[in-house]
């Protein structure tokens, strides 16, 4: 079915709302999934694996290091270090780098790399097993993102500024599956206040009292 870059957005929001991950994370995860949905990665399908992944939302017993400026982790989840990990080599800047075991939903965490590198005009560059070359989020083509799909065993991520205007995604309607859509839908409408008596007084849909 044909669904737009919003409904993307909102479904996936509350999809992950649902699925317990914190506002902000939901936020960004929700974000990445309308962008990669966009740029023909089919970020719905990615999603809808990540979120039935009942490891991947689990507590982890995370072995973390930091030396010098190298933060080293064992396992890494988009959602959970992932998100976390944006954030400290934005703020590390230059010559940190960061150190990872294993990667889960690959995709995912470039589409959130891709989206801060745009916000803070910063270029992440990956390095690892299963690369024959470095991949650099954004950069000049779209298509890179979908090389990290290659991504197996340890990997490196590096920052640093952007020499260059990456390309712009344009937010649009694409095509998702009709049985990945409806599972996103099921999940997202658990975040819905039930319909009755008393919720439609205390504002909920249209409420019972027009006041406008």
């Amino acid at each position: 079915m044909q669904v737009s870059a919003n409904e993307v957005y909102q479904t996936a929001r509350k999809a992950c709302l649902a699925a317990e991950y914190l506002q902000d994370r939901a936020e960004d995860i929700a974000l990445a999934t309308s962008w990669l949905q966009c740029a023909g990665m089919k970020g719905c399908a990615v999603l809808d694996s990540l979120l039935a992944d009942t490891k991947d939302k689990q507590d982890a017993q995370l072995c973390l290091h930091l030396e010098a400026g190298v933060l080293q982790i064992s396992h890494f989840r988009p959602a959970f270090e992932g998100v976390a990990s944006i954030d400290w080599l934005l703020a590390a800047g230059d010559g940190a780098e960061i150190r990872v075991a294993s990667l889960s939903y690959p995709v995912m965490f470039a589409g959130l790399l891709w989206l801060a590198g745009q916000s803070y005009k910063k270029q992440f560059t990956l390095m690892g097993e299963g690369l024959k070359t470095p991949i650099n989020l954004p950069d000049e083509a779209v298509e890179s993102v979908a090389i990290c799909q290659q991504i197996s065993g340890k990997v490196v991520i590096e920052v640093n500024d952007i020499g260059f205007v990456p390309p712009v995604v344009p937010a649009g309607h694409s095509e998702v599956a009709d049985a990945v859509w409806a599972r996103l839908n099921a999940l997202a409408m658990q975040t819905y206040v039930p319909e009755t008596e008393a919720s439609r007084l205390s504002g909920a849909g249209a409420g019972l009292v027009d006041d406008d």
